[in-house]
């Protein structure tokens, strides 16, 4: 991971630094991982992207150098920057198993919601080559939550559909009904999930920016299987009209608010920046200025929406 940060830092070097020091910087940024919550990644990662100030990181390498080095460092604000990418970089791509799969799926997910912001200006990103990796993670995990249980010995059914409780049937409920259970729980889920999108699809809503939000919100809210869609991109194309509009956020978001299928909703993440936007948060006018089209704003919600509700369980 040493070469990795020797990479990030020669992009906003022009004098690059000795291996010596980047070597401790890369240890100082190892540890520094180790004691990362969302709160901090959150930290790092608009540090890197919307090119805020990590306090909280600097006071650690500037404390930790001292008493690890016996000295004082001073480095520019372009260098926490890329400590704060490798922070995240380690977090997410490191395959050491102390670092959890779920954490490192939202982790990756933060990543990718706050780079709207950077959508028309990719030239501001500090080593934008080691920010396209942290992607692929959160697809890959919901991939993998999303298949079915399998169960080769049932016992429930077809039984059920006879009698009107388990003792009738002669069943006492164990582990060894679970894999069943999940099972036929997962495909109601899915059941469920489709009428979901009938439903959209029924209410007629004619502005594809309301209905793009509605269906989002609907989408990433209402399942109680989280990963129930393995593709929602390819479901929200296929709810919005297949001609697409652009607008800019700051158009949208009266559109959305005057409109009656608009569905407040209280975030937590300093990553949900399209959703701190429509609620009036205090934001750059970036974010106003930023113009989407209708499936781009719909997948942006989504994946927002979607966070939320996994830091909100």
């Amino acid at each position: 991971m040493d070469a990795v940060l020797e990479k990030m830092l020669n992009s906003v070097l022009v004098i690059p630094f000795q291996k010596d020091l980047t070597s401790k910087l890369a240890s100082l940024g190892k540890s520094y991982a180790k004691t990362a919550d969302r709160h901090k990644v959150e930290d790092c990662v608009s540090a890197f992207i919307c090119g805020t100030q990590n306090t909280t990181l600097r006071s650690y390498i500037i404390k930790q150098y001292r008493e690890q080095f016996n000295e004082n460092i001073k480095l520019p604000s372009a260098v926490y920057k890329i400590l704060s990418e490798y922070v995240v970089y380690i977090l997410i791509i490191d395959t050491d198993k102390e670092y959890d799969d779920t954490d490192r799926m939202i982790y990756s997910l933060i990543v990718r919601n706050m780079m709207v912001i950077r959508k028309n200006s990719y030239n501001k990103l500090p080593a934008p080559a080691f920010i396209t990796p942290m992607y692929p993670f959160s697809d890959s995990y919901r991939k993998n939550e999303n298949h079915i249980e399998e169960c080769s010995d049932t016992q429930i059914v077809p039984d059920i559909f006879e009698y009107d409780s388990f003792e009738d049937m002669d069943v006492t409920l164990d582990e060894d009904n679970f894999s069943e259970i999940k099972q036929l729980a997962q495909q109601a889920a899915m059941l469920k999930y489709q009428e979901l999108i009938c439903d959209i699809k029924s209410k007629g809503i004619e502005d594809p920016f309301v209905l793009a939000y509605y269906a989002a919100n609907m989408l990433a809210v209402e399942p109680q299987w989280k990963y129930v869609d393995s593709n929602p991109v390819k479901t929200l194309m296929n709810i919005l009209p297949s001609s697409r509009k652009n607008a800019k956020m700051k158009n949208i978001k009266p559109k959305l608010k005057d409109s009656e299928w608009y569905i407040s909703y209280e975030s937590d993440s300093k990553s949900s920046l399209l959703l701190n936007y429509i609620k009036d948060s205090d934001l750059t006018n970036e974010i106003g200025e930023l113009s989407l089209s209708d499936l781009e704003f719909a997948i942006y919600m989504y994946y927002e929406l979607f966070l939320e509700e996994l830091i909100k369980d």
